[in-house]
């Protein structure tokens, strides 16, 4: 919880940092100030957007494992010896595994295309104000850094819900297939 909290805060600092980047610049860059507004809107959705990111995923990743190794038991070791109702038990926790893998994946694509956003942004904001691209082509980068970021934010708040969503049925599906594992073969649980 202090970690979030943390994070938080440096959110808010990074913001501040970026605002007064911008009273800086905009100062000695003439007339570009319209252009490096929009580029601080950029920025700051970017600076939002690691709020999104801001998941611990290896929990995940070890319950991921975890949901392998359960799964692959009973489909291989069990046989028919499954009742009707936990085997749709199975069958849940196969989905919540599912959506675990897309997930994961998602979300380390998601990173490493919020690092590659916030470069292009720097780098675009350089170009800017050393003079190297024209107001036409800038408007075109922009375009497109801006679909890239609404996308990356539509993408990163649903891997949260996603994730956080299935919780209590992982949870209560873990404790149902972890008892069960206990009677059936106890040297598989510590």
């Amino acid at each position: 919880m202090n970690k979030n909290i943390i994070y938080f805060n440096k959110s808010r600092l990074n913001a501040f940092v970026i605002a007064t980047l911008t009273v800086l610049f905009t100062g000695c860059s003439g007339g570009n100030i319209e252009e490096l507004n929009r580029l601080n809107e950029l920025e700051t959705k970017l600076v939002e957007n690691q709020e999104n990111l801001n998941i611990d995923i290896e929990p995940f990743k070890l319950r991921l494992k975890e949901m392998e190794k359960d799964l692959s038991y009973y489909k291989t070791e069990a046989g028919d010896t499954i009742s009707l109702e936990f085997s749709q038990q199975l069958s849940k926790f196969d989905v919540i595994r599912k959506i675990y893998t897309k997930n994961i994946t998602s979300f380390t694509h998601s990173t490493k295309e919020q690092n590659e956003l916030e470069e292009q942004i720097k780098n675009l904001r350089l170009d800017l104000e050393e003079g190297n691209i024209s107001k036409e082509e800038f408007k075109e980068y922009f375009k497109k850094e801006e679909m890239d970021i609404e996308a990356l934010l539509l993408e990163s708040k649903e891997i949260k819900k996603a994730l956080y969503q299935v919780e209590p049925d992982y949870r209560r599906i873990a404790k149902i297939i972890e008892k069960r594992m206990e009677i059936v073969d106890p040297t598989l649980r510590p």
